[in-house]
């Protein structure tokens, strides 16, 4: 900036002076965010942090900030294409996870869900009185349930084994369980399937 004065004193010729004040330099304002790009799972962002002079609005500086792309979150597990499984023939679902922010698929697994069958069957036992006799089954499928049921007329008649609801099923034999017949119900959403019948003979 540049002052003029100008003395007029009678006694003196007119003089002039000029005085030159240096420029005051520019005062920073706080910094501004400018051209902000958020950043995604799988791309940077990015914005401009700009500092303007608070006197005569000119540009102090600026800087470009990178900011990390987030990644993926994955949520929780998606059941698609589901396929019930019948007696006759299997089924099979998908299981999916997709990312929750972009919702992009990050995983996918093809799971058969197997028909109701059995892979293992009972079988007839012979045991002495006292001893343990076990039956066990073993079946295919998914929520499976048990029930086992006995017959002491040759099949005749059939009633719950009480207390036995698991694979196998088990007592302590007497004279009197000889010619017992068993079997076991298996069942799930499916439907319901019967074992083979399967003897105890109680040895003298």
């Amino acid at each position: 900036t540049t002052y003029t004065a100008v003395f007029a004193n009678s006694a003196f010729s007119i003089q002039t002076k000029t005085i030159i004040l240096p420029a005051p330099g520019h005062i920073a304002a706080p910094a501004v965010s400018e051209k902000r790009i958020e950043p995604t799972c799988t791309e940077t962002g990015s914005y401009e942090s700009v500092v303007y002079c608070s006197e005569c609005g000119e540009i102090i500086s600026r800087e470009l900030t990178i900011l990390a792309a987030i990644g993926h979150i994955p949520g929780s597990i998606t059941i698609e294409n589901e396929i019930k499984p019948t007696l006759e023939s299997d089924g099979s679902h998908d299981e999916v996870v997709y990312c929750i922010l972009c919702h992009g698929e990050l995983y996918r697994k093809t799971v058969i869900d197997e028909t109701l069958s059995f892979m293992v069957q009972p079988i007839s036992i012979t045991k002495a009185v006292g001893e343990t006799a076990t039956f066990t089954v073993k079946a295919a499928g998914t929520g499976l349930s048990y029930e086992w049921q006995y017959s002491p007329d040759n099949g005749n008649t059939w009633s719950t084994w009480n207390n036995r609801t698991g694979a196998s099923a088990s007592t302590v034999v007497s004279s009197g369980h000889n010619g017992y017949l068993y079997r076991c119900i298996v069942k799930n959403s499916v439907g319901n399937i019967v074992s083979n019948v399967v003897m105890l003979t109680v040895s003298v």
